[in-house]
């Protein structure tokens, strides 16, 4: 199974100082498509890791669990934290048309809230 990196770096420059810049590291499996772990990193140094596994539920890769730890470096040296996410009894395309998925035009939705964007 290929799996791709794909580094992602701001748009403008952020005014960090060198070896410090922002970025983010994805890697993707390249055989489902789907994203299994991002990195959040300033210069060297890992702010967050998110890791994604995945069911098929229907035919569709779907995710099955989401974990996402960071170091105590990040947080402050007093502690590391994690979060981690469970999915379960998901079910793809059930009861919801595709108008629920269209994108409404701004002017009309402020339009309908007393006229504000």
């Amino acid at each position: 199974t290929p799996i791709y990196c794909l580094k992602l770096i701001p748009k403008q420059d952020t005014g960090a100082p060198t070896g410090r810049e922002p970025r983010v590291l994805l890697w993707a499996d390249g055989s489902r498509w789907t994203v299994t772990k991002v990195q959040a990193l300033t210069g060297n140094t890992v702010n967050a890791t998110v890791e994604f596994t995945y069911q098929q539920v229907q035919g569709f890769w779907m995710p099955a669990r989401v974990s996402c730890s960071i170091p105590k470096e990040t947080l402050g040296a007093r502690a590391s934290g994690s979060v981690k996410v469970a999915f379960s009894n998901l079910r793809v395309n059930t009861g919801l048309t595709d108008q629920f998925f269209e994108k409404k035009e701004a002017g009309r939705r402020g339009a309908r809230h007393g006229g504000h964007h």
